[in-house]
């Protein structure tokens, strides 16, 4: 019976854990990958009936506020369970304690004036690169940890690759080394919509500044003359005049990651990649794509950075690395029609494209892959296929290999136009799983 009773008290993770991001009005949920981040291995929480979890960011993220709802609690948890103190510091322990507000009233009114377009909310650091795709607009904002301010926006975002990738740990914020590219999407700004409660308080205000003024009348009645009457109407005006005007947009921030810089002999150096977050269901292939290829143009830019490595890389952004330097690879005509490779020629694609070994061969791989398909006669080459199919499944990603291979003919020369059906694909699938 007490185990029967126990289940009940049982919650298990991620089910119970909603991330919510007030892109608008209403907000878009988002339930996270992995909690063991954040509660351990375990996956679960005792101790609650029926717990559910809400973390509710603001549209720049900057601010946030936790919500925990639960019909009853089991009395004198022990230490190994998650007492009330314990689940919000789990929680909240990632998070920059000056951005957690102290009641979902402040955090409306943070929303509402982002999303009116009157925030001081500025993205840290510089706008690296702006585009459109399909009506929207985007910016990329590349920054270093140099400031306090900076820092405590890091620190916030940073939560979110504890819930999207497995097993990671946050950057270290005092090192300087770190350098983050935000993802933020420009969106109208709009007239606010006030809640009961903040329509009940304007009341209230509203009353009382009456009163005031009525009193105040009646003062200046007696004691102030015209002349000061028309000298309080010009310090009026002025201060009409000194009002900042709404934006026209406000941010919204759609993902971020994180490269370090490593220091090597020589002044040298090697860009690691340690984060990629994007949130699901806010983006397309597209738009990743785009903000992945703006990282790679910054180690191909600097000479300094003779590599550009990722650590634990997600499905995700290995299809999009994978596109990246296949298309740099086509750019050098004489390696496409070739069927070795000689080891000179390896360390001049390594050099040229600044990608290790491994990646080189994956795009040497889909190139012969793809000249298969390309050529009229396929049986000649099968078994060959057969081989370069099973070495680039361990390698690549499912998708990728399935798209191409689902493609009876490519025209000559059109190997990038294989890329953008997979892009296309890959967006059906994802508009399938909503």
């Amino acid at each position: 019976m007490k185990k029967s009773q126990n289940q009940k008290f049982l919650n298990p993770l991620p089910d119970c854990v909603s991330i919510i991001l007030k892109r608008d009005q209403k907000g878009v949920v988002i339930t996270p990958k992995y909690t063991q981040n954040i509660f351990g291995i375990k996956e679960q929480i005792f101790g609650y009936q029926n717990l559910n979890i809400y973390l509710s960011f603001s549209p720049s993220c900057n601010n946030c506020f936790v919500n925990y709802q639960f019909d009853s609690l089991l009395q004198n948890l022990s230490e190994t369970d998650c007492n009330p103190y314990q689940l919000q510091q789990n929680v909240t322990h990632h998070l920059n304690e000056k951005s957690i507000c102290a009641s979902a009233e402040e955090f409306n009114n943070i929303c509402n004036t982002e999303m009116s377009g009157r925030s001081n909310f500025v993205p840290p650091g510089e706008c690296f690169y702006e585009f459109e795709e399909k009506n929207r607009k985007f910016a990329i904002y590349r920054c270093s940890l140099n400031d306090e301010k900076t820092k405590n926006y890091i620190q916030n975002i940073q939560h979110f690759a504890l819930w999207f990738i497995d097993g990671t740990k946050t950057a270290q914020i005092n090192d300087p080394r770190w350098q983050f590219l935000l993802l933020f999407e420009k969106l109208p700004s709009s007239k606010p919509r006030n809640t009961e409660m903040e329509i009940e308080k304007e009341q209230g205000q509203e009353q009382e500044k009456g009163q005031e003024q009525e009193q105040e009348q009646e003062k200046e009645k007696e004691k102030e003359k015209e002349k000061e009457k028309e000298k309080e109407k010009e310090i009026n005006k002025t201060t009409t005049t000194i009002t900042v005007k709404p934006k026209e947009y406000y941010f919204s921030l759609l993902g971020f990651l994180n490269f370090y810089l490593y220091n090597l002999l020589g002044g040298k150096q090697r860009m690691r990649i340690s984060h990629y977050v994007i949130f699901p269901h806010l983006t397309d292939p597209f738009i990743d794509y785009k903000f992945v290829s703006q990282m790679f143009k910054i180690g191909l830019k600097n000479d300094r950075i003779v590599e550009v490595t990722a650590e634990d890389p997600t499905p995700n952004y290995q299809f999009l690395r994978t596109a990246y330097h296949f298309k740099k690879f086509l750019k050098l005509k004489e390696m496409i029609k070739k069927t070795s490779i000689t080891h000179k020629e390896l360390l001049y694609i390594k050099k040229t494209l600044k990608i290790p070994t491994r990646q080189v061969w994956i795009c040497y791989e889909l190139i012969n892959f793809l000249n298969y398909h390309i050529s009229n006669d396929k049986n000649s080459n099968k078994t060959k296929n057969l081989l370069i199919k099973t070495r680039l499944e361990n390698e690549c990603d499912d998708y990728l290999i399935g798209d191409i291979s689902t493609r009876s003919s490519v025209e000559e020369g059109g190997y990038t136009k294989v890329f953008e059906l997979v892009f296309q694909r890959s967006k059906e699938r994802e508009q399938k799983n909503k």
